[in-house]
């Protein structure tokens, strides 16, 4: 049975603060396969903290580091393609070529937004006003069971690009794939304190870390687009369902 007892916070594999745990099932077979020590609000926050840390120094690095940084998260995981096979096989049971795919998918994402980013202009003029996209700030990711890995690597590749530090809730059903691809992003050795995870209950969803400022929540879409509500110190605060990763700064010009 496969024992998970440590989030991923600042950089390392700590023990949470929460005491709780969830059985993880093979649904083909209904066979008890594991089980997760939860998260709590206490880790939350100390998620929300490190990742707050790290963005200053994040949102300041150049095209050319950040898409380092993807083409070796597209190496390790696309190292581990096997690992993920099998944990998405045990824990989610659907049919080998949708997995095989999901495999592929989770490594190629990140060198698919590395070639996006290679040509992506951060800064344009729309009409008569020079247009500059910036990081918004702490993005909060929730990824569903169903394809759980396949969304942290595409909403951690648009994070990473944009240059937002990231904090991920990954469904507390799929927690082996949460692990395989937290071992990949540490092995990935990204800047300290840019991602973090943890596990929590499903009715924990709306609470605690896209409330507290400096963050904004990605919630179950994509990272892409502009935020409206945006602060102007680039500390977001939208709850909203698919505000981006990026907020667009403009300098309108007379006549």
């Amino acid at each position: 049975m496969r024992i998970i007892d440590r989030v991923y916070i600042d950089g390392s594999f700590v023990e949470p603060h929460g005491e709780q745990w969830a059985p993880l099932f093979n649904p083909a077979t209904e066979e008890q396969i594991g089980k997760v020590r939860l998260a709590d609000e206490e880790d939350a926050n100390r998620a929300v903290a490190a990742a707050k840390r790290a963005f200053p120094a994040f949102s300041n690095t150049s095209k050319e580091e950040r898409i380092t940084m993807l083409k070796r998260l597209h190496a390790t995981v696309s190292e581990r393609a096997g690992d993920l096979v099998e944990a998405m096989r045990v824990e989610y049971a659907a049919p080998s070529s949708f997995i095989d795919f999901a495999a592929r998918r989770a490594g190629n994402v990140f060198l698919d937004m590395a070639e996006i980013l290679e040509s992506y202009d951060f800064r344009r003029r729309i009409g008569r006003a020079d247009v500059e996209m910036r990081p918004s700030g702490v993005a909060v990711a929730i990824t569903p069971w169903n394809s759980n890995y396949s969304f942290i690597c595409g909403k951690l590749s648009a994070a990473i690009a944009s240059g937002s530090t990231m904090v991920i809730k990954p469904s507390e059903m799929s927690a082996i794939q949460t692990q395989v691809i937290t071992e990949c992003l540490h092995e990935a050795d990204l800047s300290k304190g840019g991602v973090q995870h943890r596990h929590w209950l499903r009715q924990c969803r709306g609470c605690s870390a896209h409330r507290k400022p400096g963050c904004f929540q990605d919630h179950i879409h994509g990272l892409y687009g502009h935020g409206p509500r945006d602060r102007p110190d680039g500390g977001g605060d939208n709850e909203a369902g698919h505000h981006g990763a990026w907020r667009q700064e403009s300098q309108h010009h007379p006549g």
